[in-house]
């Protein structure tokens, strides 16, 4: 069994319809955006199905690197 049909029938909505939302031809309804987050075990999330209603994903910007503990002062001594 295809995971769009596993999905369709763990929401009780035709293999059709996720098809349409994966192609991006229809919205993913919100009352349905956390059983779809929490079957797929995060790996897509509310905010990627619907940032209309819960906002963009928030990715971490791996090129940003860390500079030092956020306690030091300019001298180099913790406070």
């Amino acid at each position: 069994m295809g995971t769009q049909k596993r999905i369709a029938d763990l929401l009780g909505v035709s293999p059709a319809c996720v098809s349409q939302w994966n192609r991006g031809v229809r919205k993913v309804p919100p009352r349905l955006c956390r059983a779809i987050e929490q079957f797929t075990k995060g790996a897509v999330t509310r905010e990627e199905l619907r940032p209309d209603i819960y906002g963009e994903p928030c990715y971490p910007n791996k090129n940003i690197q860390p500079t030092g503990s956020v306690s030091e002062n300019p001298e180099g001594k913790t406070e």
